[in-house]
């Protein structure tokens, strides 16, 4: 017996159990589902022990194959973190960056990010906007512009920007500062998770009594049926402020001042790209976001 093992054998381990099944596993690494076999048979030979087991739920790992996938997902998590590494070594600006941010982000970046490609011919931004961070905790992004109060201490970054936000309501209302009542006024606001965090607790907390019209899970809606009409609501003046259709309610609310922070996973910090676009966006939101009152 040798327990000599090479990297595909553990791939093919990997696929298999994360998957359930040698078809699944197959489609994933586009070879023959036979293949998979072989090579598991071929490994529990060289290591005279099983490695899996068929469950009705699909292949398990024994012990030893426990063990196994262990050792592979941190080969993989090693061998990833190299090949980015690598791949930043180069200091040209070029290839594809991955950034996700809120609606309301993606907004007050716009020109950061054309500007960004218009100074960077071989630089391809890759954008995508929703609220929550475990895209990048996956390596699905490479860069989350994030309004959080706790970031997971998993990923790099820091605050770069605060916002403050006021309570508005639609034009078509009629509501003004003057006739509001906010405990009767109808709101939109965020649903779970998101209900959770500061702006809904405020609401929660200086108006018990009111009542939610709408629950939505994005900047874009809120601030959409707010300007529609649908109920008063908490917006960031930066944006609302240049819409005709909403009026301001209140005065900026100081402690629910919101903290843009950006975030990178570690070991992206040493890719040139990502550096690049991580500071003009820094850069950017410090100069025109940063002292907003």
């Amino acid at each position: 017996m040798t327990t000599e093992m090479d990297w595909d054998d553990i791939r093919y381990l990997l696929a298999l159990l994360r998957l359930g099944s040698v078809r699944a596993a197959a489609r994933e690494l586009q070879v023959n589902h036979t293949t998979v076999t072989r090579r598991l048979k071929r490994m529990e030979q060289r290591l005279g022990s099983r490695v899996v087991q068929r469950t009705p739920e699909g292949y398990r790992a024994t012990r030893a194959g426990e063990s196994l996938l262990q050792a592979g997902e941190r080969m993989e998590a090693e061998l990833d973190s190299v090949l980015k590494q690598v791949e930043g070594a180069d200091n040209a600006v070029a290839g594809r960056v991955r950034l996700t941010l809120t609606d309301i982000l993606l907004r007050i970046s716009r020109p950061a990010l054309a500007q960004l490609v218009g100074n960077h011919p071989r630089l391809e931004l890759e954008i995508t906007s929703n609220p929550g961070l475990s895209d990048v905790m996956r390596m699905d992004s490479d860069i989350a512009l994030r309004i959080v109060a706790d970031p997971p201490q998993d990923l790099v970054g820091r605050p770069i920007a605060r916002i403050p936000v006021a309570v508005y309501a639609g034009r078509c209302s009629g509501l003004t500062p003057d006739n509001v009542e906010l405990e009767q006024a109808p709101w939109v606001r965020w649903k779970a998770p998101w209900n959770k965090v500061g702006l809904d607790t405020w609401v929660g907390q200086h108006y018990p009594h009111s009542r939610s019209a709408a629950v939505v899970d994005s900047d874009f809606a809120l601030e959409n049926l707010v300007a529609a009409g649908a109920g008063v609501g908490i917006l960031a003046p930066i944006s609302a402020d240049q819409r005709d259709d909403l009026v301001r309610l209140t005065p900026n609310i100081p402690e629910l001042t919101l903290d843009v922070w950006l975030l990178v996973h570690p070991d992206l910090r040493g890719v040139q790209r990502i550096k690049v676009v991580a500071d003009a966006l820094t850069a950017w939101f410090e100069a025109e976001v940063g002292t907003c009152e």
